[in-house]
């Protein structure tokens, strides 16, 4: 007799998750996202060895490596990025982690993504750029970072749709940054 996998594979069937591996696949990837936020690095540790999923895309909080990102902890952003964490992974409407890293203008952060590969001018659909991100709150040295290493001062980027308008503003770094009063990255762009 031929095992089940020989026989999956001769008649070209691959293995489809269950509900229920699907439930605890989420489940699994749910509790790695909490366990970044709280800078747990031994509750990371153990659930990824049970089989979290550091990529795991979770609606409405992004990824662990985005709740990494937002703890600010860089011990866990180094952890996750060990473990194969796509530093590039976006979640439609909680952006990348570069995106949220330049958002809070942790510079640490910034550098250390840029370093294992996050595209500097990344984008997520419904999203802004990193550079728009970082220059809409006035991170001036996260600015400067990111078009050291190539972001397009130009970048141009669709906002989200305004429902009293229907229409989508085009947003740019300079336009966000004249519009939070940020004077030293509106005469740096």
């Amino acid at each position: 007799t031929t095992s089940a996998p020989a026989a999956a594979t001769k008649r070209k069937w691959f293995p489809v998750a269950t509900p229920l591996q699907d439930r605890a696949s989420q489940a699994l990837g749910r509790a790695l996202y909490e366990a970044t936020l709280e800078g747990d690095l031994a509750g990371m540790t153990e659930l990824i060895r049970s089989g979290a999923d550091v990529n795991a895309s979770l609606d409405g909080d992004g990824s662990p490596l985005i709740g990494a990102v937002r703890s600010g902890s860089e011990r866990a952003v180094r952890l996750l990025l060990g473990h194969g964490a796509d530093p590039n992974l976006g979640v439609p409407g909680d952006g990348s982690p570069l995106i949220n890293a330049a958002a809070i203008g942790r510079i640490e952060l910034v550098s250390l993504l840029l370093d294992r590969g996050a595209r500097v001018d990344g984008a997520v659909p419904g999203d802004e750029n990193p550079l728009i991100q970082a220059a809409g709150e006035g991170h001036l040295d996260v600015v400067r970072l990111l078009v050291e290493r190539g972001a397009d001062v130009n970048a141009r980027v669709l906002s989200g749709l305004d429902y009293e308008t229907g229409r989508q503003e085009v947003r740019t770094p300079l336009l966000v940054a004249r519009r939070g009063g940020h004077d030293a990255v509106v005469a740096f762009l």
